[in-house]
C-alpha cells in the first residue's frame, strides 16, 4: 500500500513539474485567475496608495525592528561553509534596500516578501543558515511586506499574482529538494576521505521509497540526537542481523561472516564501555524491552555510571527533558541547550535495549514519544514497527555516528548520495566502495 501511494505522489507531482517547465505560460495564467478572484472576493481592487504618510511611518517602523534584530545576528565568515555567511549579508542587504527605496517612491514590497520567503525554506538546507535570529528576521520582513503591501494597495494585483507564482515555484522545489534530489552541504569530515568538508552533494531522494538500504550505501538522513540536522554515513550493518567489529583487523562481522564492507572502524562509544559486544540490529516486529541506562556527567568528567531503570526514575527528571537528555555524542561539540536548565544539560543519558537476550543499542526516536519511553522505564515490553540500520562514518576515528547515538531508524533516511558538483574539480559519482 505504502509503495502504490508513493507511486501516486510521483505520478502527480511529475505531472505539476513537468507542466511548469513546459506549459509555464498556461500555469501562470492559472495562478492569476485565481488571485484576481481572490482580490475581487476580499472586495480589494484599487491601485492607488491609501495614505503615502501612514505607510512611510510603517516603512520606518519595519526599517527599525529588522535593524534591532540585525545587531544580533553572526556575521563571523565560515570557512567551511562560505556561501553561508554571503546568503546573510545578502538577506540583509536586500531587505533594507527595498525599504529605502519606499522613501524614492519605488514599491518592491513582494520582492521582499519573495526573498524571505526563499530563505525560511532554503535558508538551512541549501546554504547551511542556522542562525534562528537571522530566521527570526526573514519571519518578521515577510509579515511587515504582506502588511505594507495590502495598506498601499499599489498595483496590488500585480504584486499579489507574483507572490503565488513565486510560491509555487518553492512548493516545486521543496518537492524536488525532498522527494526526487536532494541538495546537501557537507559541514564535517566524518566521511572523509570519501567525501570532504564543503562538498556540495546531489543524492537520490527516490530510490528508498522502492527499496531498502543496503550495506555500503552512503545516506543522507536525519540524525536521532536532536533531531535537527542532515548527517551522511555508511550503511554498515541492516535490520534482523548479528553485528561486530572484531577487535583483531577491526573488520566489521555479520553474523559471523566479514562484511563486504572491507573497512576498518574503530571500537568507540557504547560499543567501548561494554567491551565491544555482538550487536543485534532490530527489525519490524521484534520485541524489545530497557535493561539499563547510563549516566554521563560532562561537567566533572568522571565517567559512565551504569543506572538500573529504579535509579533514573528516583531523580525525578521530567519527561519533557526526556529529548534533551538521551544521547550520547562527542563531548567537545556539546553546545548549550536552549531553555534547559544549565545544571541538567551537564549530565547526558542513554539506554541499552534487549530483544530476545540479544544486547541492542540504543533506538533515540523512543525520547520523543513519551508515551514509549514510559513504557520501557516501567520495564515493559514494545514491539517495533520499523526496520534500523547502522550507520558509520568512513573517518572512523572522527564520526559521531550509530557507535555514540544508537540505530537510524528507516523513515529518517532520505536518500543515497549520488554526485558531488562542489568543489567543480571533484565533480563525480561517490564512490561506495
Amino acid at each position: 500500500m505504502k509503495i502504490l501511494l508513493y507511486i501516486l505522489f510521483y505520478i502527480v507531482t511529475s505531472i505539476l513539474i513537468l507542466a511548469y517547465l513546459f506549459k509555464e505560460k498556461k500555469v501562470v495564467e492559472v495562478i492569476d485567475c485565481f488571485v484576481d478572484k481572490f482580490i475581487n472576493k476580499i472586495g480589494i481592487n484599487k491601485e492607488e496608495i491609501r495614505s503615502e504618510k501612514i505607510l512611510l511611518i510603517l516603512n520606518t517602523i519595519a526599517i527599525l525592528s529588522l535593524a534591532i534584530l540585525s545587531i544580533k545576528v553572526d556575521y563571523s565568515r565560515n570557512d567551511v561553509l562560505p556561501i553561508k555567511n554571503k546568503i546573510i549579508i545578502l538577506g540583509t542587504l536586500v531587505n533594507f534596500s527595498i525599504l529605502l527605496l519606499t522613501y524614492l517612491k519605488k514599491y518592491y514590497y513582494e520582492a521582499m516578501t519573495i526573498v524571505n520567503l526563499i530563505l525560511i525554506v532554503f535558508g538551512k538546507s541549501m546554504f547551511g543558515v542556522d542562525d534562528k535570529t537571522f530566521f527570526k528576521i526573514n519571519i518578521l520582513a515577510v509579515v511587515f511586506s504582506l502588511i505594507l503591501i495590502f495598506f498601499s494597495q499599489f498595483e496590488l494585483s500585480n504584486k499579489i499574482k507574483k507572490i503565488f507564482n513565486a510560491i509555487y515555484i518553492i512548493i516545486l522545489v521543496v518537492i524536488i529538494q525532498g522527494y526526487y534530489l536532494g541538495n546537501y552541504a557537507i559541514p564535517t569530515g566524518s566521511m572523509e576521505p570519501t567525501i570532504a568538508v564543503g562538498d556540495r552533494i546531489f543524492a537520490n531522494n527516490v530510490v528508498y521509497k522502492f527499496k531498502q538500504p543496503k550495506i555500503g550505501d552512503i545516506i543522507s538522513f536525519k540524525e536521532p540526537l536532536d533531531n535537527s540536522l542532515m548527517y551522511t554515513k555508511r550503511i554498515t550493518g541492516t535490520p534482523g542481523v548479528m553485528f561486530k567489529i572484531n577487535e583483531n583487523d577491526n573488520n566489521i562481522y555479520i553474523d559471523g561472516e566479514k562484511s563486504s564492507l572491507n573497512r576498518e572502524y574503530s571500537i568507540e562509544g557504547i560499543l567501548k564501555l561494554f567491551n565491544n559486544p555482538e550487536i543485534y540490529i532490530p527489525k519490524n516486529g521484534d520485541k524489545i524491552k530497557l535493561v539499563e541506562i547510563l549516566e554521563l556527567d560532562i561537567s566533572k568528567g568522571t565517567g559512565v555510571v551504569q543506572l538500573s531503570k529504579e535509579e533514573f526514575l528516583q531523580k525525578n527528571i521530567s519527561k519533557d527533558y526526556y529529548k534533551y537528555l538521551f544521547g550520547f555524542f562527542n563531548t567537545n561539540t556539546l553546545e548549550q541547550i536552549s531553555g534547559v536548565d544549565q545544571d541538567l544539560t551537564n549530565k547526558r543519558y542513554t539506554y541499552i535495549l534487549e530483544s530476545e537476550g540479544r544486547f541492542v543499542l540504543p533506538i533515540l526516536d523512543f525520547k520523543y514519544d513519551i508515551e514509549t519511553m514510559s513504557k520501557l522505564l516501567n520495564g515493559e515490553e514494545i514491539t517495533l514497527d520499523s526496520n534500523y540500520y547502522m550507520a558509520m562514518g568512513d573517518n572512523t576515528n572522527n564520526s559521531n555516528d550509530s557507535r555514540y547515538f544508537g540505530y537510524v531508524r528507516e523513515n529518517r533516511i532520505y536518500g543515497k548520495l549520488l554526485l558531488r558538483w562542489y568543489p567543480f574539480n571533484r565533480v563525480g559519482l561517490i564512490n561506495e566502495k
